[in-house]
């Protein structure tokens, strides 16, 4: 999203963590990126998580403040995890009349229990949902990515005209199209997300399977 945005002009900068060996900050393919001194902790509780989460919420808040008083933004395109992070553009959403999306690419009520086996009654989960409520009231607009999640979030109480989908897609410079010459009879399905239960692979391996099975 960020190179297709610097392509056609935008000033795009970039606020992400920071791994080890990596650059404090650099320029990529047109986009200034400001890595924050937070990594990932994977496989940890979801206190460390959350840990994390408030680590990088504070560090990125801080930044885009003060980048903020130097060049004004236009627009802050926040990604969840945590839905929360959204608020971290309070400042300039208030100062400096500028718009804020929420970018829903995982709904955390459903992240959360399906890591850490919780109900959907936990303190937790429940805490989740009146973050996704709040913040998805304070942004101007949330983008999904899914046809499934506007669904659910509209269940939630998230009015489904503040929602819009953008589905994921690959990168067509890297994922190209073969040549016709090389195309295999049938079709052809490139995935390039986490194998996940709630990403519902397992619904399009039932469907492809039947249809083999269907009569033409």
């Amino acid at each position: 999203m960020a190179e297709a945005l610097a392509s056609h002009g935008y000033d795009v900068d970039l606020f992400c963590l920071r791994h080890t060996g990596e650059a404090a900050q650099e320029t990529l393919n047109g986009v200034t990126i400001h890595r924050l001194p937070v990594t990932r902790h994977q496989g940890k509780g979801s206190l460390a998580y959350i840990w994390e989460y408030l680590r990088f919420f504070l560090a990125a808040g801080w930044q885009i403040t003060l980048r903020h008083l130097r060049k004004h933004y236009a627009l802050i395109q926040v990604h969840n995890p945590p839905d929360f992070l959204t608020f971290g553009t309070l400042i300039p959403r208030m100062f400096g009349r500028t718009r804020v999306v929420l970018d829903v690419r995982d709904m955390a009520p459903e992240l959360f229990q399906s890591r850490f086996d919780l109900s959907p009654d936990h303190l937790v989960t429940r805490t989740l949902r009146a973050h996704e409520r709040w913040a998805s009231a304070y942004a101007d607009a949330v983008t999904v990515c899914t046809e499934h999640q506007p669904g659910v979030m509209a269940r939630r109480g998230i009015p489904p005209d503040h929602m819009t989908i953008g589905m994921n897609c690959p990168d067509e410079v890297i994922f190209d199209q073969p040549a016709p010459d090389t195309k295999s009879e049938g079709f052809s399905l490139t995935y390039h997300g986490s194998i996940l239960e709630r990403s519902g692979l397992d619904v399009l391996i039932t469907a492809t399977s039947r249809s083999k099975r269907s009569p033409a």
